[in-house]
């Protein structure tokens, strides 16, 4: 039950269990000060170091074409897993035989996935175009990859209804 006094202040209560830490507005006043003079303290000094900008470049087409084909790649591991796990079958033969390990089966394919991204990255300023194409060829395997795999999982889970 509480009492009403002639002057009830404000307060700010963080709770914590059955003791709550409460601020009324002279405790607030002192922290605001004490926070704004170490503000003004901390202007006096030498202004802070900017750190350099990190992306100084703009992204060129492949490295999105990339970026896009990794994100699809993601997709269709997970879908691949997924498939796996409802009794489909990796039809790449060099992933087969990591179908019953599904951590291994995306660690190496995420593998190939680099690698690639390094040959086109080192690729690129000599033949930027076929660079280009060939990231674009990567981004419409895995658009594929991953669509196939949604539609096997359909039907893998028509399978097992009927």
């Amino acid at each position: 039950m509480t009492g009403v006094t002639e002057y009830d202040p404000p307060v700010l209560a963080f709770p914590r269990g059955r003791n709550a830490t409460v601020l009324d507005r002279r405790s607030c006043a002192t922290l605001v000060a004490l926070l704004t003079m170490g503000t003004v303290s901390a202007g006096a000094q030498a202004p802070p170091r900017v750190p350099p900008a990190l992306f100084t470049q703009p992204v060129s087409d492949l490295e999105k074409l990339v970026v896009v084909q990794s994100w699809w790649h993601v997709g269709d591991m997970i879908s691949t897993a997924y498939d796996l796990r409802l009794g489909g079958r990796e039809a790449n033969p060099v992933l087969a035989p990591f179908t019953h390990h599904p951590v291994a089966l995306s660690v190496v394919s995420g593998a190939f996935d680099v690698l690639q991204a390094y040959a086109l990255k080192k690729l690129a300023p000599r033949h930027p175009k076929l660079a280009r194409i060939w990231a674009g060829a990567l981004l419409a395997s895995e658009i594929w990859a991953t669509t196939n795999n949604v539609r096997a999982a359909g039907e893998l889970q028509r399978r097992r209804g009927s």
